[in-house]
């Protein structure tokens, strides 16, 4: 999704944010950023996002994000930010807040070589609710229907049944 906001930033592909949080360092693929008030790009939660050489400072005014994630400001750049990838995404726990903690081997861990990072987009659900909805309400449908033609065909037989050993004077 679009949102013109410089803050906002969208991984194209494979790839998670890395961010430094009490509890050591997470990942997510949430790019909704804020800027602390000691200029350090950090998630909506408060906790910054590394680059390369660490926290990413930023002095006051605009910057820019490339499609590589390298920060730039005034035609400097400051820092690239530090996206990973792993081997085995079943490693990756939920642990909250929208970050995830990574629990398999370190060597599974890998940066992104040629990352794709848009500044001023959020990745968007691709849950498509009404559709959804829509579906889960046709299977109940057709679900009810069979029930009840199972139910109509068990009828019918336990009538053949009954009435075939039934002596007729």
């Amino acid at each position: 999704m679009q949102t013109k906001n410089p803050l906002d930033l969208m991984i194209e592909g494979e790839g998670y944010f890395s961010v430094q949080t009490p509890d050591g360092v997470r990942y997510t693929r949430n790019g909704s950023l804020a800027l602390s008030s000691d200029g350090v790009l950090v998630t909506k939660e408060g906790h910054p996002v590394l680059g390369e050489r660490g926290d990413i400072f930023l002095r006051s005014g605009a910057f820019q994000v490339n499609n590589l994630g390298e920060v730039y400001q005034d035609g400097e750049m400051i820092d690239r930010l530090s996206l990973y990838t792993f081997d085995d995404d079943s490693a990756l726990e939920r642990v909250g807040e929208n970050y995830l903690f990574f629990g398999g081997e370190p060597s599974s861990a890998k940066r992104v070589a040629l990352p794709g990072v848009s500044q001023g987009f959020l990745e968007g659900s691709n849950v498509n609710a009404i559709k959804n909805l829509t579906d889960m309400i046709l299977a109940h449908r057709s679900y009810e229907a069979y029930q009840k033609a199972v139910s109509n065909y068990d009828q019918m037989m336990e009538k053949t049944s009954n009435s075939i050993g039934e002596v007729r004077a």
